[in-house]
């Protein structure tokens, strides 16, 4: 098996600009993806401080411009999850369901996953009525019923977002501050557990006064993010909050292995500093080729 220059896991703004500069650098490589182009970029309605677009742009369209650019230039994708990397000497091998890679750098820009809230029938019916994407998902539920869970400026967002389409039950903690949004029916409470047969048909709750249950055809999930690189080599150092720690270069504490974007320990978390990681890293690893 031939031995790559590169492997790219994730392909955010980070792994998408990292796949257009290994590109034009001539580098041989491939592009890692578990599940779609552009990563959280898919989830965000509108971007409005991403240079270039004066009234703003789709987080999904300007995934398919970055995409359409990296597909220009003849990256080659691996639309498969990465499930493990261990380096042996000055290699890296990249276990990908039954397939296996070897290359001499890696980069990971596999961003973050959304947090889960641990509640029964949340695994069970993922992708059956509980989903953590509205952009994604929103349009199946229109003139259907939703619960959306989470809190802050995003959430809002979503479910202005989601209003759209369905009637919006904001599910909320009993002490969060005081927020109304036009259209939207709030119910202070703790989620306990998700119910249906095939799909989703109602959420159970815990009010100050006892349980309840909300009859609902979806229930969109917003606790924040984690960092997701379960398939890295145990010898990456990780800061306090579980991020990977680089150096000024973008290289983490294992030799040829770069961090960039949300995964990388003191990142702005900002589109613009993910396309500048990305750019970086190649353009470290370009020097070392």
């Amino acid at each position: 098996m031939d031995i790559l220059d590169l492997a790219i896991i994730g392909s955010g703004p980070a792994g998408l600009t990292a796949g257009i500069y290994g590109a034009r650098a001539n580098m041989s490589f491939v592009v890692f993806e578990g599940m779609y182009p552009g990563g959280k970029l898919v989830w965000i309605k509108k971007i409005e401080n991403y240079p270039g677009f004066p009234t703003g742009v789709s987080g999904p369209e300007l995934a398919e411009r970055f995409y359409n650019q990296a597909t220009n230039l003849k990256v080659n994708f691996i639309f498969q999850k990465v499930e493990k990397v261990v380096k042996d000497k000055d290699v890296f091998k990249i276990i990908s369901g039954t397939q296996s890679y070897q290359t001499r750098f890696v980069i990971v820009a596999s961003g973050s996953v959304p947090k889960k809230l641990g509640i029964k029938g949340e695994d069970e019916f993922l992708g059956r009525g509980v989903s953590y994407c509205a952009i994604c998902d929103g349009p199946l539920f229109k003139n259907k019923k939703v619960v959306v869970i989470g809190e802050g400026k995003h959430v809002e967002t979503d479910l202005e977002y989601l209003k759209r389409f369905s009637s919006v039950t904001w599910l909320r903690k009993p002490n969060s501050q005081e927020k109304k949004i036009d259209g939207i029916s709030v119910v202070r409470a703790i989620p306990v557990e998700i119910v249906g047969e095939y799909s989703v048909k109602l959420i159970i709750a815990q009010t100050e006064s006892g349980f309840i249950e909300i009859e609902t055809d979806g229930v969109f999930i917003f606790a924040g993010f984690k960092p997701s690189f379960d398939f890295l080599p145990p010898d990456v150092i990780l800061d306090d909050i579980g991020y990977v720690k680089t150096d000024g270069n973008l290289q983490s504490s294992v030799e040829g292995l770069y961090a960039c974007g949300d995964i990388r320990s003191g990142s702005l978390k900002q589109i613009v500093a993910a396309v500048n990681d990305g750019a970086v890293a190649i353009n470290e690893i370009r020097k070392k080729i």
